[in-house]
């Protein structure tokens, strides 16, 4: 159990006070609205949580004082912190009188989440509360290292699946080698010697053919002029003769020479290219086919991994003892009574926030709930139990200008203290 000594001054609306309490007990403050209960709340929740834990803080110091001090004791340290119109001040020192360094720091550790709010878990979204609760009841460490582990293993697989996807594209694109394809590309060398020699000989051919068409002309020329020139017809003959002679050379020197197919030639280069391209073709198609098979069964090995960290986590939030009966974890959110939480009444709503808080087992046991007045009597005997059971102290506000009967009460009235009981 551990006893603390509250001690506000000139804060928000609250003049004066100074009660003490202790864990394993609730201590409830009422008074009507604006009266500053929820100032004194706010000053615990000021020590401890700062300006994340009390909201709006624009105006700190009571109108018309200077300065707002607020301390809290304990048998281990006492906190003072105070306001004034420039500054914020938080100075903590142990019961050996050495002052911490980094106080908000060490206060950040030692109080559970939603401590000064009990209700503010229940306006978390689905999957947020989820992941509180689940944080509160000492796995969020746990399965954080496994969301780490598990998010390198998604990227991994990740880009497994990029890499087949890919190759599964490129392998639709290439054409599939038909049967009976060679494996190995053939040589074209010799086809492309024997295209060449078959090209001289066409072209020694082709010259043949037009030496003889020049000889076939000049036969024709002197024919004329033997027609012409009789009186040279002895000279013409000669020439005749001679010319004749040389196209009957040339006739039998192109009739000896045989016609040469080029486009066979070139035929028989193409199919050859044909046949080696679709040699290349049908190598592409069998590396990206084993490549293929490769990335599928790294993808298949990286997905089986995610899925087991999955089930790790699973079997881990099913195996969970939460803090109050009827809650439940779902894959979407918290359900209470197999319904989402969300939808709960305000007062279990209450009731769960501060469970959870509870759950958390920090060193500081301080809880808030801001809204008792919507608890019943049973409710409020609960949180009662709990407190004891968990040696919390719980701060409860009602909206009333009456003591609500508690064994610890606080009444405040126009910023001050006016009835304590048992505090």
């Amino acid at each position: 159990m551990a006893l603390y000594r509250i001690e506000v001054t000139d804060f928000k609306k609250l003049h004066a006070a100074q009660v003490v309490a202790s864990t394993g007990t609730v201590l409830a403050t009422s008074g009507k609205n604006d009266a500053g209960k929820s100032s004194f709340s706010d000053a615990i929740a000021a020590v401890l949580g700062g300006k994340a834990a009390i909201g709006d803080t624009d105006q700190p110091i009571r109108r018309g004082a200077k300065k707002a001090k607020i301390i809290l004791d304990t048998e281990d340290w006492r906190a003072e912190q105070v306001f004034t119109e420039k500054t914020s001040t938080l100075r903590v020192v142990d019961k050996n009188g050495e002052a911490w360094t980094e106080p908000r720091s060490r206060f950040a550790k030692m109080i559970a989440p939603f401590s000064f709010d009990v209700t503010s878990f229940c306006r978390l979204k689905p999957k947020e509360m989820r992941d509180a609760l689940i944080r509160a009841c000492g796995l969020g460490d746990k399965l954080a290292e496994i969301d780490r582990k598990r998010a390198a293993v998604y990227t991994q697989r990740t880009d497994a699946n990029r890499e087949r996807e890919r190759l599964q594209g490129a392998l639709a694109t290439l054409p599939k080698p038909a049967a009976g394809v060679p494996l190995e590309e053939v040589s074209v060398d010799d086809a492309m010697a024997e295209f060449e020699a078959a090209q001289k000989k066409h072209a020694a051919r082709q010259l043949m053919a037009n030496e003889l068409q020049r000889a076939e002309d000049l036969v024709e020329r002197n024919a004329d002029l033997v027609e012409r020139l009789k009186r040279e017809l002895a000279g013409a003959r000669v020439q005749l003769a001679e010319s004749e002679t040389a196209r009957d050379v040339k006739r039998v020197q192109l009739e000896n020479e045989p016609e040469v197919d080029l486009d066979a030639a070139a035929e028989k280069m193409r199919s050859l290219e044909k046949i080696n391209a679709t040699v290349r073709e049908g190598h592409r198609y069998a590396q990206v086919e084993s490549d293929l098979l490769v990335a599928q069964a790294e993808w298949s090995e990286l997905d089986e991994a995610v899925k087991a960290f999955d089930d790790e986590k699973k079997a881990l939030v099913t195996g969970l003892e939460l803090p109050i009966d009827g809650l439940e974890i779902t894959d979407d959110g918290v359900n209470l009574d197999s319904i989402p939480l969300g939808q709960a009444s305000q007062s279990a709503r209450i009731k769960v926030g501060l469970a959870v808080s509870m759950a958390a087992d920090p060193p500081v046991r301080i809880a808030r709930i801001t809204d008792a007045s919507l608890l019943d009597e049973e409710s409020i005997a609960t949180v009662e139990q709990w407190a004891i059971d968990s040696d919390y102290l719980v701060l409860m506000e009602f909206v009333s200008a009456d003591l609500v009967g508690m064994q610890n009460e606080v009444l405040i009235e126009d910023g001050e203290v006016v009835k304590a009981v048992g505090a």
